[in-house]
């Protein structure tokens, strides 16, 4: 859960700097794009971890979705989530959302699934390391 969590925490600070730095509506429609995008990854991450790669990616198709929804509505009308009408702002909010509760729900699945790997064994291992003049994360498992 924490993995599906670190991976969607990452783009959502570098879109939402991303969009506040713009100054033109593409620089900002790129930032909201960076921030919808990472919403795709939790899933897959989280059921990765546990090493289901089919249902990860079965999870991660409807933040997909959303996202190519708010990808095309961008195109389609540039100033649409900063300074749009009603409907184009309540459209973007709504697949926003829908790409944040998707991926949440792909995460909570691997969350509560717990490791159903038929050996019994994590296919990955995710751990912090703290030693001395160090900090860091390990990656490990069976190849």
């Amino acid at each position: 859960m924490m993995a599906g969590a670190a991976s969607a925490m990452i783009p959502t600070i570098l879109g939402a700097t991303m969009a506040s730095g713009g100054i033109t509506y593409a620089e900002k429609d790129r930032g909201m794009a960076v921030i919808g995008a990472g919403f795709i990854l939790p899933p897959l991450v989280s059921h990765a971890v546990l090493g289901e790669w089919t249902r990860g990616a079965i999870f991660s198709i409807a933040p997909a979705l959303s996202e190519i929804g708010m990808v095309w509505l961008m195109a389609g009308r540039p100033d649409a989530v900063f300074r749009g009408n009603m409907l184009s702002r309540t459209t973007f909010g709504a697949l926003l959302c829908a790409d944040i509760f998707f991926s949440a729900l792909g995460v909570a699945d691997a969350a509560l699934a717990g490791n159903q790997n038929p050996t019994g064994r994590w296919a990955v291992v995710i751990a912090p390391t703290v030693a001395a003049n160090r900090i860091g994360i390990t990656v490990g498992g069976p190849l």
